[in-house]
């Protein structure tokens, strides 16, 4: 199940990135553009953040086992 999300969160992220990123160099032109640019920029923040949060649930036991295990020392 997780897989299936993954196979969906993972690219939607990866367009809410790049419609940040874009939104964000138009907005540093200004012009007439620059008000649809902040509208998209400005709902595609929350977005963005909705999937990051989604991805690092979907990953949690991956991102735990990776970085939070624990070491065993052995006495010698």
């Amino acid at each position: 199940m997780k897989a299936k999300l993954l196979k969906i969160v993972n690219p939607l992220l990866a367009l809410a990135f790049i419609a940040q990123f874009a939104s964000g160099y138009l907005l540093s032109y200004g012009g007439a553009v620059s008000t649809y640019a902040w509208k998209v920029h400005e709902n595609g923040a929350i977005v963005l953040i909705v999937l990051l949060l989604a991805h690092v649930i979907l990953n949690w036991t991956w991102i735990k086992n990776t970085f939070f295990v624990r070491k065993h020392v052995v006495a010698k």
